[in-house]
């Protein structure tokens, strides 16, 4: 962090002056590094609004926190991926609405139903055996990235990325068995 930009005081909460210097210092850069997740300027920008106000909610403020910048880009970067996975379920939650309404089969039975809750409890116990950076490329390919997308918006080699899901998908085979 340059001389220019703010810096918060290590036990207190900030002040005033302290955020106004830490939001015009971050906001920006950290607007533009979350477009490149979410591809929305608009949801970039709630994002980054949303992470400072969190910080600035935080009873503790930011104490104990050694690297700044790494803090915030850290957490605009796990908000933007929870974003793209909250937006994967809710349009999989419209379509089935959507096909629900337009006379869709009848609903499923309590059977399928439960096969269905084992199958994304299964599938979300691999996602968190994952590693974070194998979980962050199978995220942004599930929300329909291209490995080329993918690369580029997490600073990596196309080759990485293509081990990454590899690596990931064979992580699901074998969690879920040769039945799934």
């Amino acid at each position: 962090m340059s001389s220019n930009e703010a810096r918060l005081p290590d036990s207190t909460h900030p002040t005033d002056r302290e955020f106004d210097r830490l939001f015009v210092a971050y906001f920006d850069r950290l607007r533009r590094y979350v477009y490149r997740y979410v591809r929305s300027w608009e949801e970039a920008e709630d994002l980054v609004l949303d992470l400072f106000a969190a910080i600035w909610t935080r009873s503790s403020g930011l104490t104990g926190i050694a690297d700044l910048e790494g803090y915030l880009y850290t957490a605009a970067r796990n908000r933007s991926l929870e974003r793209l996975r909250r937006h994967g379920l809710e349009g999989r939650w419209r379509e089935r609405q959507s096909t629900a309404l337009a006379g869709a089969p009848s609903p499923p039975t309590p059977e399928q139903e439960l096969d269905a809750r084992e199958l994304g409890a299964a599938i979300q116990r691999a996602l968190d055996a994952l590693s974070p950076r194998q979980r962050d490329v199978i995220l942004l390919q599930w929300r329909g990235a291209s490995h080329q997308e993918i690369a580029a918006t997490l600073g990596m080699a196309l080759k990485t990325v293509s081990v990454h899901v590899n690596r990931a998908l064979e992580a699901f085979r074998e969690a879920l068995g040769p039945d799934r």
